[in-house]
């Protein structure tokens, strides 16, 4: 320590992580006998953590860059292709265009979740009038964590 106590902590030998709980000296017999941490270790350990930060930093910005091209390609191909207006009608003719929560007319189609995006069940779209369409929005934004529009650099 910095006023000169020496101190009882465990360091991993493969990584050099030192654990920041302390033990009573009194435990062990042979205090004095035991090997000073291996600041190599702590610095590798330390330049790997800071490596692994960078790395993940630029596999964050690869899945913001992903999210926004899908979410592009969702709102301005798929949103407007035959296939979502197919699917978009034969929900919209099963409930009878009729809001599945409070029963006016239904103008959206909205998604119960996104795990089956762009391959979608059945089960997974409701019809929904725009103002409780855009209530479940705005409740799926405040509960969930969305990706920010910019990157890390």
């Amino acid at each position: 320590m910095a006023n000169g106590v020496d101190i009882l902590r465990k360091q991993c030998y493969s990584c050099g992580y030192l654990l920041t709980l302390n033990y009573k000296r009194n435990y062990i017999q042979n205090f004095n006998s035991l090997d000073y941490h291996n600041k190599d270790f702590r610095n590798e350990f330390k330049m790997k953590a800071i490596r692994k930060g960078e790395i993940n930093a630029v596999f964050f910005n690869y899945s913001v860059e992903h999210f926004n091209r899908s979410y592009n390609y969702y709102h301005n191909v798929y949103l407007k292709s035959k296939e979502w207006k197919d699917k978009r009608d034969l929900v919209m003719e099963f409930y009878k265009s009729k809001c599945n929560d409070c029963g006016e007319k239904a103008i959206d189609v909205h998604h119960l979740h996104y795990n089956n995006i762009f391959k979608e069940k059945f089960e997974d779209l409701i019809p929904l009038c725009r103002y409780c369409h855009n209530k479940k929005h705005i409740t799926y934004e405040l509960t969930t964590s969305r990706l920010p529009n910019k990157a890390i650099k």
